[in-house]
């Protein structure tokens, strides 16, 4: 499995290329947000945007962080190619279901006998053939952001946005047992494709109440969709017929994040960050009604129900430190940090919380940057251990350890022409 981004920032003319690729450490198939998993577009350290971002992403990452970036504007693009790809066991002998399960039956502890519970397909009657789907594709995001500083640069107010160009939100929910036979019949990857196919809109607030201190706080607009559908089918043996009127409501939430930033010396930032838990949710019914039928329970209709929950994030703490040098022609930025998170309150995407128990994790991020007068390069990496516990039941929720390993150069020249440009792309990297 593998990710690759491609990311330009600036005019064309002054654009900077960053190439960043990020490795997923495949182990056992044991079986999260756009913008953690690609990083802070304002600073060459993209992994340490809660420690080390010097824009408007900061926005998202650390507000407490604003106050301390200058004014800037920032804008571009990303590429994001996704190759997911799961390896299947070879299939057992004998283990297809034959159409005689279309005539089986069994018995209760009466004697009874009655239709199964759970009623499988003959294999021959999928209409998808086993690991048929694929997650592979590629993405393309548009980002901006903007910082501005009031009060003698004590306060700052900041936004950010992540746009997707082609699908402004993917939702597509999957099941992680025998039920998703009757759709792709094939596993999907719980953490990736529609996951990193969402779009964010975020606003925060920083202030310095003193020089060793700043803090932050800002929101995340996320939505909640209620779906409801009222059909009527005059016949019931002609069910392609059908009279349906559809209701949709997308309703806006609001989650909080914050940070609190100390500076015990000049050149050294400590950071401690929080993030609620988000999610998009979907919540729908189905409301059917047929000609001359008897309902149950005193109804005049059939009600059938759904949930689904789209671009899990849970709760983050981080804390991490960045120290930056960066006087004279020679400059070095170093900077690590950890972030606990609480996957243990997952919910899936048909709004089920796994029967085992994901575990809560911790991410650790280093790195640093050298500048050699208008050049700078930065390594940095990360590790983020899976939440899913190994699985030897009905379930099976895809998901692999992560290594992130990230390489962006800088050109901190200004140009010479178009100086309102030069104060709008570069300021933040002078």
């Amino acid at each position: 499995m593998r990710l690759i981004c491609l990311r330009l920032t600036g005019p064309v003319a002054f654009s900077l290329v960053i190439v960043a690729l990020s490795f997923g450490v495949a182990v056992e198939a044991r079986a999260n947000s756009t913008a953690e998993e690609l990083g802070a577009s304002s600073s060459v350290l993209g992994q340490m945007g809660r420690f080390a971002a010097q824009g408007a992403d900061a926005v998202l990452f650390a507000p407490s962080l604003l106050v301390l970036a200058e004014d800037n504007m920032l804008m571009g693009m990303t590429f994001l190619w996704q190759n997911l790809d799961v390896d299947l066991m070879q299939r057992p002998a004998g283990a297809d279901v034959a159409s005689s399960v279309l005539t089986s039956v069994v018995s209760d502890a009466q004697g009874n006998r009655t239709s199964p519970g759970f009623k499988p397909l003959p294999t021959a009657s999928l209409v998808n053939g086993r690991g048929s789907a694929s997650s592979n594709g590629s993405n393309g995001l548009f980002f901006f952001g903007t910082v501005k500083r009031f009060l003698d640069k004590r306060l700052a107010f900041g936004f950010y946005s992540i746009l997707p160009m082609s699908r402004f939100q993917s939702q597509r929910p999957f099941y992680v047992d025998e039920r998703q036979q009757y759709f792709s019949n094939s596993l999907h990857f719980e953490r990736y494709g529609d996951t990193l196919e969402q779009n964010a809109f975020v606003f925060a607030l920083s202030g310095r109440p003193f020089d060793w201190l700043t803090v932050g706080a800002g929101v995340t607009f996320t939505n909640f969709t209620q779906v409801s559908n009222s059909i009527y089918m005059p016949d019931t043996t002609r069910q392609q017929q059908s009279s349906i009127n559809g209701q949709v409501v997308v309703n806006s939430r609001l989650v909080p994040h914050g940070s609190v930033t100390f500076l015990p010396l000049e050149k050294l930032r400590l950071t401690a960050t929080f993030h609620a838990q988000s999610r998009s949710s979907v919540k729908g019914e189905s409301r059917l009604q047929f000609w001359n039928f008897n309902y149950p329970d005193e109804r005049q209709y059939l009600q059938q129900g759904f949930e689904g929950s789209y671009g899990f994030s849970p709760m983050r703490l981080g804390f991490g430190g960045w120290w930056a040098d960066k006087e004279g022609d020679l400059g070095m930025q170093l900077a690590a940090g950890a972030t606990y998170s609480f996957w243990s309150d997952y919910v899936d995407h048909h709004g089920d919380t796994p029967v085992l128990t994901w575990s809560n994790t911790l991410t650790v991020v280093a790195g640093g940057a050298l500048r050699v007068g208008d050049h700078e390069w930065g390594l940095d990496f990360k590790y983020e251990p899976t939440p899913v516990p190994i699985q030897d039941g009905r379930s099976n929720y895809v998901d692999n350890d992560r290594l992130g390993l990230s390489f962006r150069p800088h050109c901190l020249r200004r140009p010479r022409t178009l100086p309102w440009l030069t104060r709008i792309w570069t300021g933040t990297q002078g």
